[in-house]
């Protein structure tokens, strides 16, 4: 990410989303990983996933074209 654009990109949000959704983007750009949300401890990870930590998203099979910014 171009971290000079991060106030243009700010600027623009959020709108109309929730802030788990605000908390998962953060959790994603923090770990540089493409995870699903972490509920912040293992047992309730533990609770959602069956795993101690959030699973990674598997982007291979995603064949729509995606534009990330």
């Amino acid at each position: 990410m171009n971290s000079s654009r991060i106030p243009v990109y700010t600027s623009h949000g959020p709108s109309e989303t929730s802030v788990k959704n605000m908390v998962h983007f953060m959790q994603c750009g923090r770990s540089n990983q493409f995870q699903a949300y972490n509920y912040g401890s293992p047992e309730k990870n533990e609770l959602h996933y069956n795993q101690t930590s959030p699973p990674l998203y598997s982007i291979r099979p995603m064949t729509v074209p995606t534009a990330l910014f």
